[in-house]
């Protein structure tokens, strides 16, 4: 009976450990930033949209009061982000790049102008170290490595 059970067990840890990689493959990776004007105060509700153009989805979220806006969970690749808010010059930074756990900051300083004007953004963005679980650590060394 004993060796009966064996295979099974086999399989359900090989299975819990393929649906653990999948998932460490994208835990704790995102964009985030912060929305300022020109004197450098937070703008409240811009709208921010981040798209993948390699799979074509996109998504959407409003700064916080403080200004700042986070999504969380992508999928590693190159990433367009956006920011738009009423008033101000709709600004666009590409070719974002998000590896395997890791947080990129983009900050984007709004423009005063028209909102259908799009310019092309002076918005800085780098890795953010952040603390990772025990079993994405060794898969990450090589990736924060290249992070600077």
């Amino acid at each position: 009976m004993g060796n009966c059970l064996f295979p099974q067990i086999l399989r359900t840890c090989l299975m819990f450990s393929c649906a653990l990689s999948c998932f460490a493959q994208t835990l704790d990776t995102g964009i985030l930033g912060t929305i300022t004007d020109p004197a450098g105060a937070a703008v409240a509700g811009a709208t921010v949209t981040i798209d993948n153009p390699s799979t074509g989805q996109a998504r959407t979220v409003k700064s916080a009061a403080d200004g700042k806006f986070e999504v969380r969970y992508l999928v590693p690749g190159a990433y367009t982000v956006e920011a738009q808010a009423s008033g101000f010059r709709t600004v666009r930074s590409t070719n974002v790049t998000v590896q395997i756990n890791q947080q990129v900051r983009v900050d984007f300083a709004l423009q005063i102008g028209e909102v259908s004007r799009r310019s092309r953004s002076p918005a800085r963005h780098h890795c953010c170290k952040r603390k990772m679980p025990r079993l994405a650590r060794s898969s990450a060394r090589s990736v924060s490595s290249t992070c600077r």
